[in-house]
């Protein structure tokens, strides 16, 4: 049975930024919830660079699921908690790691085809008929009665320019499944600039080449700007609150913006 008194809880999501993003509002409701709980928040290597724009955890704790024994001693190490959260969908480790958390009441998802939720005391049904941060709500309704907004993070407003953000990079795995050819987005950079907008071109570290050699193809390559180097996401949040439009294909990019309230286009 679930804890009664609930002084410590403990949250694995070690997903991408786009799914942490989505999860943020719960971490802000259960905060608010249970105000004098400490919330311990474990984060991997591709999630990390959002931490600093949630609210709601008191302690975050790195691990690297592909260090795996690494990761469950630093979990194993971190005390006792009454309720543990692992909030990943589809990874098998996320679940052996949570087994080697010191908790006496584990909750996480039943995914379809991934068989890994025996190892849970309360297990919550994925489903892909809903919004992810549904599911989320789901997750942590099932054991803590909270209320959810959806997720809006906290950057403040910025005068608009005349600019709009392109993000055509993907994250994750298969990240060609959710991206555009190449001419496409010549054809709409084109139309736009021709226009007079001005295009921020954003791209992640791993994709700054290919942002480069997609600029050269451009007609007006002096309307468009790639997001300067080393630019944080925070940063990258303060452009998009700059700019007239996101678009954006599905990755942490386009949940950003559509949690910062900028007008978004998700391809």
């Amino acid at each position: 049975t679930a804890p009664a008194s609930i002084r410590r809880i403990g949250i694995l999501i070690s997903a991408a930024i786009g799914d942490t993003i989505v999860f943020s509002p719960l971490l802000k409701a259960l905060k608010k919830k249970l105000p004098q709980t400490e919330i311990v928040l474990f984060v991997g290597p591709s999630n990390k660079p959002c931490v600093s724009l949630l609210e709601g955890m008191d302690t975050i704790v790195d691990i690297d699921p592909h260090h795996f024994i690494a990761s469950a001693k630093r979990v194993r190490d971190s005390g006792k908690f009454d309720l543990w959260f692992d909030v990943g969908q589809w990874p098998r480790l996320n679940a052996l790691l949570s087994f080697f958390a010191r908790s006496g009441f584990r909750v996480g998802f039943q995914t379809a085809g991934q068989y890994r939720h025996f190892l849970y005391d309360r297990v919550v049904r994925h489903s892909s008929e809903i919004h992810e941060w549904q599911n989320f709500a789901r997750l942590i309704r099932s054991t803590v009665d909270i209320e959810v907004d959806l997720p809006q993070l906290n950057i403040p407003a910025h005068p608009v320019r005349d600019q709009i953000v392109i993000h055509p990079f993907a994250g994750g795995a298969k990240p060609y499944l959710k991206e555009w050819p190449d001419i496409k987005w010549k054809k709409l950079v084109d139309h736009l600039t021709a226009q007079g907008h001005s295009i921020v071109l954003s791209a992640g570290t791993e994709d700054r080449d290919r942002a480069a050699e997609l600029s050269q193809h451009f007609e007006q390559r002096d309307r468009v700007q790639i997001i300067p180097k080393g630019t944080s996401l925070k940063e990258l949040g303060v452009t998009m609150r700059e700019s007239r439009l996101v678009i954006s294909v599905n990755t942490g990019a386009m949940h950003l913006a559509a949690a910062l309230g900028v007008k978004t286009l998700g391809i």
